[in-house]
């Protein structure tokens, strides 16, 4: 299993499903990108991306950022997240 395999696997243990890990980790690498850069980046259709950005916005993992053209997307560290399931 390769190092994006086993992030995936463990983003997967946490809650999220392939595609969000998928997306998540694309975000991740590129730290700030539209939704089709992202798309570009994990070889995820460019609707799905969108859908799961949504979700993953939802889940407080993922920043909507306004763009004067474009929206952008940021990642939250995922420290954050566990940290805010615990208090749960």
């Amino acid at each position: 299993m390769n190092s994006t395999n086993e992030l995936v696997y463990t983003l997967r243990q946490i809650g999220l499903t392939e595609k969000e890990a998928q997306v998540y980790l694309a975000l991740l690498s590129l730290e700030s990108a539209t939704a089709y850069r992202i798309a570009e980046h994990c070889e995820v259709k460019k609707p799905t991306v969108y859908i799961t950005l949504e979700d993953l916005r939802l889940k407080s993992l993922v920043l909507k950022i306004p763009h004067a053209k474009k929206t952008l997307y940021s990642a939250r560290p995922i420290g954050e997240y566990l940290e805010e399931q615990q208090g749960r």
